[in-house]
C-alpha cells in the first residue's frame, strides 16, 4: 500500500510518499516531483509504476501528472 500526498489541519501540503510493505512496516520513497493533495492516483501493473493525477498543491489547482517507477524509486512528471 502506498500512502501519497496529502494536506494536514495546518493546511500544509505534501510530496510525501510511504510504502507500508509485507512486514508491517512503513518505509519512506522518494519524494513526489511536486506537493498535492485531493489527487487521484492509480497502480498500472503493465509498468509497475504509480500514477498520480492533479490535485491541489495548496495555492493551486493542478494540470499535472507524474508517475513513481517501483523499479527504480523515483517520481518522474509526464
Amino acid at each position: 500500500m502506498f500512502i501519497i500526498g496529502g494536506a494536514d489541519v495546518d493546511d500544509n501540503f505534501a510530496k510525501r510518499c510511504t510504502f507500508f510493505n509485507r512486514y508491517k512496516a512503513f518505509e519512506e520513497k522518494t519524494p513526489m516531483v511536486e506537493k498535492r493533495a485531493f489527487f487521484p492516483s492509480i497502480f498500472c501493473f503493465a509498468d509497475a509504476g504509480v500514477y498520480a493525477f492533479g490535485g491541489n498543491d495548496g495555492m493551486h489547482d493542478l494540470n499535472s501528472c507524474e508517475r513513481f517507477s517501483l523499479a527504480e524509486n523515483v517520481w518522474r512528471s509526464i
